[in-house]
């Protein structure tokens, strides 16, 4: 990564900017001058903000146990990371995520974004598994409200989920030729170049990490990522998103993919606004 890019990470998340953007803390948050209201257009303070997105991951029973926060160089552009928690929820190894982003210059909308794996930029690029957007118009903090609440009570069962299918990677073992027919598979559907074939089954062979030694639907899953790490940027998430739903195939979980209501949008590829 070049060296003007700046990064914040949580298991399972990452909030970069590259464009001048500065780590921030919290209570800085509340330093940045916020802009003159007009009659179509009122700036929510981003404090405000995120403290209204706390208390309602509060009424469904979760809690913020980590935070990062970025601005952009202007300080017009706000991000925050979070690890969340919830007691039903039980992860091992891995950590469900929360982003927020929202800005004081009307040029993009505020959003919220969750999952397992989730990537945020401060230009608004984004991937995650559940996500709302709320353009920074008239009614635009009552539609975000309710589109909170509504993306909040969906959180625990589509983590649920995403758990139960993890677990499923991990009980489910590969022989020598379902491994080869998965490597294969993951060149066909986009996930993996032609090239990447022989990297992953050097790594599945032999893996830097012990925990991912027994040969099972999830240590080839942590294998190809393990490769796709040293990929395009821009395209890991997709090709994350096509191994996921390839893997879930092959366990009899289905696509992961959540299905879409009125706000709350599965994102399986990049967006820019």
């Amino acid at each position: 990564m070049n060296a003007e890019w700046k990064e914040k990470k949580i298991a399972g998340g990452r909030l970069i900017d590259h464009a001048g953007g500065r780590l921030a803390l919290r209570h800085e948050l509340a330093e940045v001058a916020i802009p003159d209201a007009t009659t179509t257009y009122k700036p929510v303070p981003y404090t405000s903000f995120l403290e209204r997105l706390e208390r309602q991951l509060a009424v469904d029973g979760f809690t913020v146990s980590e935070e990062q926060y970025m601005l952009s160089k202007d300080g017009m552009q706000m991000g925050a990371l979070w690890g969340i928690q919830h007691a039903e929820l039980k992860c091992d190894g891995f950590k469900p995520v929360l982003t927020a982003l929202s800005s004081y210059n009307k040029t993009t909308p505020r959003k919220v974004m969750c999952g397992f794996n989730v990537t945020a930029c401060l230009n608004q690029a984004m991937w995650s598994d559940l996500a709302i957007s709320r353009r920074n118009t008239l009614n635009a903090d009552r539609d975000t409200m309710y589109f909170m609440a509504e993306l909040s009570a969906r959180l625990l069962p589509a983590f649920v989920r995403q758990n139960g299918v993890i677990e499923r990677f991990k009980n489910a073992p590969l022989t020598v030729r379902d491994s080869d027919h998965l490597m294969i598979e993951s060149w066909r559907c986009g996930a993996i170049n032609s090239s990447d074939i022989a990297r992953v089954a050097k790594e599945y062979a032999k893996p830097h990490h012990e925990e991912f030694a027994g040969r099972t639907v999830w240590s080839l899953f942590n294998a190809t990522t393990e490769v796709l790490k040293g990929s395009n940027f821009w395209q890991l998430p997709q090709s994350t998103r096509l191994l996921t739903d390839l893997f879930a195939t092959e366990v009899g979980a289905g696509p992961t993919a959540t299905p879409a209501t009125d706000g709350v949008i599965p994102l399986e590829f990049p967006t820019a606004n």
